[in-house]
């Protein structure tokens, strides 16, 4: 008689985009689980213990803000195609982002090693932009379009 469960445990990331936080447009949902795969690393070195090697967490934080930066400035080209109302603010969530994520960066340049805590604040500061910023435009283009709007968008595509 086997000794092993009769299911194997498998291991899941920290954090998955749920359909619920879908945007469904152009590629935003798929930069947002780029995203995530790289913070579900890290969260994943964390858990293994309480620091992390510096090099290790300099060069995945490089890849993060790199992606950000695409991220941002993609998501807010296509805002702003779609006329989006609250466009100003969500570029300050974006600005606010990069700032902390910046700030990290700064503050862990040469440490040989960085503890689990900086890992959990990149984590939360993802929320931000990948939740709670991103879910009213979400709202927006799903909400009843004028077709003038959409005729607008369109050519200036």
């Amino acid at each position: 008689m086997s000794t092993e469960p009769a299911t194997a445990e498998v291991a899941k990331p920290k954090f998955f985009l749920p359909d619920a936080a879908l945007v469904h447009h152009g590629h935003i949902d798929e930069d947002h689980r780029e995203l995530i795969a790289i913070l579900n690393g890290l969260l994943a070195q964390a858990d293994q213990r309480d620091m992390l090697d510096g090099a290790l967490f300099r060069d995945t934080l490089q890849r993060l803000v790199a992606r950000f930066e695409r991220h941002f400035r993609e998501e807010e080209a296509a805002m702003a195609a779609l006329d989006y109302p609250d466009l100003a603010a969500h570029r300050q969530v974006h600005s606010s982002v990069m700032a902390r994520v910046v700030g990290t960066q700064r503050d862990t340049a040469n440490a040989a090693e960085v503890g689990a805590a900086e890992v959990h604040n990149l984590f939360n500061l993802a929320l931000d932009d990948l939740l709670r910023a991103d879910l009213g435009f979400k709202t927006y283009l799903a909400a009843p379009q004028p077709e003038d709007r959409i005729a607008a968008s369109a050519a200036r595509r």
